[in-house]
């Protein structure tokens, strides 16, 4: 049975992961990846030691593979370990190639918590989880926001970046989309400013019970009006849905 500390270590990093994309129009063209070519596409991962088929999350996003590895450093939190990336083919081969300013407008990730990686969850550990996560949709954010922020600034100047720090206002919760059995999803949508320029984005954040272990999914899109706030939404259920799918034994 999972304990409320450990309840709240595992959910704290889970609804505000968003604020990371924000930095990443202004990194893009930064990021000094020394890998140029463009990978063979795989969906198998592990993790842990178990092997997990990831769809990608719509037809033209494809899997990022080992391109702009300083890039996904900045935008995955010390607290998770990213699993894969998925990036429309554009972005994809300017990532890859270096060649251009990659607009990265929307695109997705997959992500497991470094502290319950190994951790076998159950059905009932995962019901706790989603009861948990029910009453803890806001303060989840807002206990962390300042630390997140001073995280990316951190990342920032390792990478000697001259694009300036940022600022991560509050986000708003949108709600929960669904919780089922094996999966439990939410949406947010917030704002980051930096030299003077703010920038909102929508993000959708899946919790999947996969293969009884726990994946966390994220689907990202610049708002640019209410359909940016309806696609995140539909595409989030429609990909942990699909996760599930392909890895039912």
């Amino acid at each position: 049975m999972l304990d409320r500390p450990l309840l709240h270590r595992i959910t704290n990093p889970l609804f505000f992961c968003f604020l990371f994309f924000l930095a990443v129009t202004t990194l893009s063209a930064q990021d000094k990846a020394s890998d140029s070519s463009i990978a063979v596409e795989s969906h198998t991962y592990k993790v842990a030691n178990t092997s997990i088929v990831i769809p990608s999350p719509e037809s033209d996003q494809v899997d990022l593979g080992s391109c702009a590895p300083d890039l996904m450093k900045i935008i995955t939190p010390q607290t998770n370990r990213l699993v894969t990336a998925f990036v429309s083919s554009d972005d994809r081969r300017l990532l890859c190639n270096k060649n251009g300013n990659a607009v990265l407008s929307k695109y997705s990730l997959v992500e497991v918590s470094r502290e319950v990686e190994s951790t076998d969850f159950s059905k009932k550990d995962f019901k706790s989880l989603r009861k948990y996560m029910d009453r803890n949709l806001d303060s989840a954010v807002d206990a962390s926001a300042k630390a997140m922020e001073a995280e990316i600034n951190r990342k920032l100047g390792l990478q000697n970046s001259d694009s300036g720090s940022i600022v991560l206002d509050k986000s708003i919760q949108l709600g929960r989309i669904f919780s089922k059995a094996d999966m439990y999803g939410s949406a947010d949508i917030g704002s980051v400013t930096q030299n003077g320029k703010t920038d909102n984005v929508v993000s959708g954040t899946a919790v999947i019970r996969v293969r009884n272990h726990l994946l966390i999914a994220y689907t990202y899109a610049t708002y640019r009006n209410i359909d940016s706030v309806k696609w995140v939404r539909k595409t989030t259920k429609q990909w942990a849905t699909a996760i599930l799918k392909a890895n039912k034994r």
